[in-house]
């Protein structure tokens, strides 16, 4: 059984490879997290006896498959006799009833209140007594929340009155591995809750998990941080954890708040992973859903397994990383080299072929080692049949006049054009609303604001006349978030100068000063990070770029443009936890602050096994699929001085940050039109 909701073997596709990535060889011991994450489950289901029920988050379970790779056998051997998907209604259990229910839950109201329906609906069946301090009664439920549990989660439990019959534990799952060198929280509401709500329990969840990796790696030997986010305390600096400056596995932490950059997002990647998860339903936790005819294996059913019904689902969950050996070739690939590529791996296999047919007076030894290779080569075949077929949807729409037009809609705002006409055109047509609002976006980020309040108040009332009034508070929030903003009244001087609405730094100089635009990109052989999006240089990833090999030295120029406030730069093993305290809390202590007239130089590799040292770069608020393509790259190059391990908080496009940014406002008073968008199922995956 799969632990993933959908996974069970739907339709008449056949099976998927294991989610969970083969982490050997990575540039950090990521396997030591994940048989923690295992250990630390398994644990807490050994801690309550007997038959179980294990009733899962329907998105903690799509994870939890980067953690057993076992699948649910390992659940099993654990006391786990019944699997259920969180629902209002909990089901009833063929055969004896299990005497727990184990709730996996991410602590979110709705997922409490669920569980509180659950308890009332056991205590008005007459499933459990009241409990008394006469007459106690174990719990029969036992809720694990994720990561933490919190204040809120235990109010709305006792406000149900049903905390009386509930045990409460945490599981800590924070960093899931995805990859050799990806690791995310999938807290897909991390931005919204710190940058519109101003809840802070998200961004301390993502504090803590960095805590947890030093608990395994160490404490670097230098933090770079940039926007508000970074500057938050370290928890470990208020509470009592095991002091980790001993360990030297990573050199350097920058952590990027994804407020620095709200342009990279906007823009539609070119890479085959990003145009996969731009264009293909998205990509959930390492894996995207295909048509069974994609993978070309409808036929291929197992013995005895029937025919899929009429009408049933025929996609199934395939895993995107790195144990498909060509998949880790071609994933970072500009979309016009993949075809080159592929057919070239494709031509490699069929000689392979010929060339054993055609050597007729082959010895028992050659016959002998082609048998054993066989396994590999069929593997690889349909891998690059999966691929190539893949490929071909792909190209359906980047071929297409649409998307050739975005694209070129897209670099006029990246090199400063005003496109008010088009995406006016765009609104009128009644183009996807997510569409429509990621290309405003990029205006109001490219141009330091929609210029004129007439134009900024023309526009979203186009835009709320086309796609409905509900969309009002969604344009509140993009504009709360820094996403939409009318450009400051001003001359034109001042407005480069000083950029968008909230002050943050200007786009046209940091477009110069970062070289952000590169007109002579060579898919087919790149020579710089534009590549991703054949022209535009990810900010973000140019800012690790420069950081990596001059210093804050090399950004002495963009710094005053840059959003929030001025970067840290410190290294934390040479500062005591009291002086690092008091710096944090304003008292003094260590200078934290980054020097940008300080000359460094980056470290040099290993003397022993050569190898470059490791950095860290962690994205508070999301990191796309262009930028780990932009850092894979930079990682790879000989001048590049180290390897890198990209960490999120979630893996996000310009559409699923919007998304995260949606009101949801339910209009009961207006039937919903033919073939008209609901703006809080934008996008969602199929």
């Amino acid at each position: 059984m799969k632990l993933g909701p959908g996974a069970a073997g739907k339709g008449g596709a056949a099976a998927a490879p294991s989610k969970a990535c083969n982490l050997a060889g990575s540039a950090l011991d990521l396997e030591a997290i994940r048989s923690d994450n295992k250990r630390e489950l398994l644990e807490l289901l050994d801690g309550v006896s007997g038959r179980k029920a294990l009733v899962l988050d329907a998105v903690l379970g799509q994870r939890l498959n980067h953690v057993l790779s076992e699948g649910a056998s390992s659940l099993r051997d654990h006391g786990v006799a019944y699997f259920r998907e969180l629902r209002p209604e909990l089901g009833t259990f063929d055969g004896e009833a299990p005497e727990h229910v184990v709730y996996l839950a991410r602590c979110t109201v709705a997922s409490m209140l669920t569980i509180a329906g659950h308890v009332k609906a056991a205590l008005r069946r007459g499933e459990i007594g009241e409990a008394s301090v006469d007459a106690p009664r174990a719990p029969k439920f036992h809720v694990f929340m994720v990561p933490r549990t919190t204040l809120l989660c235990k109010q709305i439990l006792e406000d149900e009155l049903v905390l009386p019959y509930v045990t409460i534990q945490a599981y800590h799952l924070d960093f899931v591995c995805f990859d050799k060198d990806v690791l995310s929280l999938e807290c897909d509401h991390c931005f919204c809750d710190w940058n519109v709500h101003g809840d802070p329990t998200t961004l301390e969840f993502a504090l803590a998990a960095l805590l947890r990796l030093e608990q395994f790696f160490g404490a670097p030997r230098r933090i770079q941080a940039f926007g508000e986010a970074g500057k938050r305390p370290p928890p470990y600096l208020y509470d009592d954890y095991a002091d980790t400056r001993e360990r030297r596995d990573v050199d350097t932490l920058v952590i990027l708040d994804r407020r620095v950059d709200l342009v990279t997002p906007m823009v539609t990647p070119l890479t085959y992973e990003g145009l996969i998860d731009e264009l293909m339903g998205g990509v959930r936790n390492s894996c995207v859903r295909l048509d069974a005819d994609v993978l070309g294996d409808v036929d291929e059913r197992k013995e005895g397994e029937p025919p899929a019904k009429p009408g049933a689902e025929t996609t199934v969950a395939y895993a995107l990383n790195s144990n498909d050996a060509l998949y880790a070739e071609v994933r970072d690939l500009n979309i016009e080299k993949l075809g080159v590529h592929l057919r070239t791996r494709a031509k490699e296999i069929k000689a392979i072929q010929e060339e054993f047919r055609a050597n007729k007076d082959a010895s028992i030894t050659e016959i002998h080692d082609f048998v054993k290779r066989i396994p590999g080569l069929s593997q690889n075949y349909n891998s690059v049949k999966t691929h190539v077929n893949v490929t071909e949807v792909v190209n359906k729409t980047t071929h297409g006049h649409d998307f050739r037009g975005r694209w070129n809609l897209e670099r006029q705002m990246l090199e400063g054009d005003a496109v008010y006409d088009e995406i006016e055109d765009r609104i009128a047509q009644q183009e996807p609303p997510m569409a429509t609002l990621r290309l405003l976006c990029l205006q109001s980020l490219c141009g330091g604001g929609i210029k004129g309040q007439a134009k900024y108040d023309f526009l979203r009332r186009e835009v709320l006349q086309t796609y409905g009034f509900e969309l009002i508070g969604t344009l509140y929030q993009l504009e709360k978030a820094g996403l939409l903003s009318k450009a400051k009244e001003g001359t034109v001087a001042t407005n480069l100068l000083l950029g968008g609405a909230d002050g943050a730094g200007s786009f046209a100089q940091l477009r110069k000063a970062l070289k952000l635009i590169v007109d002579d990109v060579d898919p087919h052989d790149p020579r710089d990070i534009a590549y991703v999006s054949s022209g535009y240089a990810p900010l973000s990833c140019r800012l690790v770029e420069v950081l990596a090999k001059s210093g804050f030295a090399g950004l002495v120029n963009v710094l005053p443009h840059l959003p929030a406030a001025p970067p840290l730069d410190y290294a934390p093993r040479d500062y005591t936890r009291e002086d690092l305290k008091d710096a944090f809390d304003g008292g003094g202590g260590a200078k934290l602050g980054a020097n940008p007239h300080k000359q460094t130089r980056p470290p040099p590799p290993d003397a022993t096994t050569g190898l470059k040292p490791v950095m860290v770069v962690f994205f508070v608020g999301g990191v796309t699929y262009a930028e780990i393509a932009a850092l894979r790259f930079l990682s790879k190059r000989d001048d590049f001085p180290f390897r890198v391990v990209v960490a999120a908080t979630n893996v996000c496009n310009g559409s699923t940050l919007i998304k995260s940014l949606v009101y949801e406002i339910d209009n009961k008073l207006q039937r919903e039109p033919a073939g008209r968008e609901d703006p809080a199922q934008i996008d969602a995956p199929p």
